[in-house]
Order: C-alpha cells, then sequence, then structure tokens
C-alpha cells in the first residue's frame, strides 16, 4: 500500500511543464504545490504536505488539491485582468514590500524616529520640571536633531527613490509578460513570485466545481 501511495505522489507521476509549476503555493501552510496524476485522467496541483504524509505519515494541511486545467486557466485570466490595472499592480507589491528585509529596514528606521521624538518630550518636559537647564536641554536636542536628520535620509533612501523606480520597473515587466499570450509558462515565469492557491469549498465528486482563493504575487 504504501509502494502505491509513493508511485501516485511522486513527481515523477507526471508529463510536461504545467503552467504554475513550481510557481504555485499552499494558501494554509505555504508549502509548494506539485503536479500529480489522479484518477483515470486528470492532473491536480497538491500541496507537498500530501506527498509528506504519504511517505512518512507525517500530518498534512488542510488543502485540498485543484485540478490543473482549471487552476491554470482561473489564474491566467486573473493575470491578464491585473495587467490592465497597474494601480492594482502596485498595490500587490506595496503587500509583498512588507514581508520583505525592507520593510523591516524601514519599520526599524521609523520605531527609531519615533524614540528619538519621545526623549525631545520627556526632555523639554524635563527642563519644565527644571530638572535640567537650558544649557543641558539645547545640546540634548541638538544631538538628537542630528540624528533624526540622518534617520530621515535613510527613510527617504529606502522608502521613496528607490521604491518608485523598483515598483514601476516591476509593474512595466508585469504588464510585457502578459502579452506573451503564445507562451503563457515563460510569461508566468517572468511575471510571477508566486501564486498561493487554497480551496475554500467542501465540495467532492466527479462534477463538483471547486471555489478558489488565489493569491498573486508578482515578481
Amino acid at each position: 500500500m504504501k509502494i502505491a501511495q509513493n508511485k501516485r505522489f511522486s513527481p515523477r507521476n507526471t508529463k510536461g511543464t504545467y503552467l504554475l509549476q513550481n510557481i504555485v503555493k499552499c494558501g494554509i501552510c505555504g508549502k509548494p504545490m506539485y503536479v500529480t496524476f489522479h484518477g483515470t485522467s486528470k492532473y491536480y496541483y497538491v500541496c507537498s504536505s500530501q506527498r509528506r504524509r504519504a511517505q512518512t505519515g507525517e500530518e498534512a494541511c488542510s488543502n485540498r488539491g485543484v485540478q490543473v486545467s482549471v487552476l491554470d486557466g482561473e489564474v491566467w485570466k486573473l493575470l491578464k485582468e491585473l495587467a490592465l490595472k497597474p494601480a492594482r499592480i502596485r498595490k500587490l507589491l506595496a503587500e509583498k514590500k512588507l514581508r520583505t528585509g525592507s520593510a523591516a529596514i524601514l519599520t526599524r528606521l521609523q520605531k527609531q524616529e519615533d524614540e528619538l521624538n519621545e526623549r525631545k518630550k520627556k526632555l523639554v518636559m524635563q527642563f519644565t520640571l527644571g530638572r535640567i537647564d537650558d544649557k543641558e536641554l539645547d545640546g540634548a536636542l541638538q544631538q538628537i536633531q542630528t540624528l533624526l536628520t540622518e534617520i530621515k535620509q535613510q527613510i527617504q533612501e529606502h522608502g521613496n527613490i528607490a521604491n518608485i523606480h523598483s515598483t514601476e520597473a516591476r509593474v512595466a515587466n508585469f504588464v510585457a509578460a502578459m502579452q506573451q499570450e503564445h507562451n503563457r509558462r515563460d510569461a508566468c515565469i517572468q511575471a510571477l513570485s508566486a501564486v498561493y492557491v487554497s480551496r475554500t469549498d467542501q465540495n467532492r465528486g466527479r462534477y463538483a466545481k471547486p471555489e478558489i482563493d488565489v493569491t498573486i504575487v508578482p515578481r
């Protein structure tokens, strides 16, 4: 039985290259989804945790497989629609940025800026209460202002200049990729960092239509 399961879930048990192969990921656990043969004539994208369960008995996530032809068609339709909406592409890129190291740098710098502004308020309060004199206040405020100026420059570099050029170039790349109607696979490789997919329905049966939640992550 285990041999049969391993054969079924083996990535070698597929033929050809599929539109979202090595791009699509599970929308529940984040693991890659792979193509496997199921039934008599259908191929499915399945969370790789299912393969590990078949091989090692480990618990798999609850995401169910999606037929390749269904998901490929749905995602391509979404991509073509997205290519007509640059503002939406920018929003998706901004959401992606929040998950990257660049966003972490901006967050750290903004936190430092907030902390320095809070220090300024406390210094003014200490001066008001007579705990420090005006000379001590001026010296401390000058040091804080120097640090604030440096931090503001770094925030501008990370958050504005580089971000604008990077975002617009990526939007242009996405739109150009979607012109490759004759080679959809190459278009997806060029345009996409990942596609996260999860089944939101409990429908079963040969003719059941799946309900799919798709999240596009542009490159």
